[in-house]
Order: structure tokens, then C-alpha cells, then sequence
């Protein structure tokens, strides 16, 4: 007999964050996918840039980064971002 679940969002938050932020991902990924196909039916041009810094944070000490980029100007709502 199937079984029927409910998803209760605050339920997720709480016992497990890693579900929490894949569902976050997901809806975020839905909501980009939505934008760019509605702009698609609508003949309108749509760039896309995928940027991967996984290797550049990866090699580069995370307590120094955040300092050197503030050393090069970057605003600090971008610092917050980058070191939570």
C-alpha cells in the first residue's frame, strides 16, 4: 500500500541541515530553470555564465582569502558571502 509524506520544511531544518540544503539547492535550481525557459519562449537572448572556484578556494588558505580580497576592493557584503 503506498504511503503518503508530507514535507514539512521546518521539520527538515531541524533533524537533518544537509537534506535542508539540497532541497534549497534544488528550488533554487528549479527557479533559475523556470527564468531562463520562460525568457527562452519568449525569443529573448539568455547568456548564461558558470563560474567554478572550487580549485581556486581549494589551494588558497581560507583564513587568508578573505583578507587579500578586501587587500584588492572587494566589498564587504561579498567578504560575508565568501566566508560563511
Amino acid at each position: 500500500m503506498p504511503t503518503s509524506y508530507s514535507l514539512d520544511i521546518e521539520t527538515v531544518f531541524s533533524q537533518n541541515i544537509v537534506t535542508a540544503y539540497l532541497l534549497l539547492l534544488l528550488d533554487n535550481l528549479i527557479s533559475f530553470y523556470d527564468q531562463v525557459t520562460c525568457l527562452e519562449d519568449k525569443a529573448k537572448a539568455v547568456d548564461v555564465v558558470y563560474l567554478d572556484f572550487s580549485e581556486a578556494f581549494d589551494t588558497v588558505p581560507h583564513s587568508i582569502l578573505p583578507e587579500k580580497l578586501a587587500a584588492d576592493g572587494l566589498d564587504g557584503c561579498t567578504l560575508r558571502w565568501i566566508k560563511n
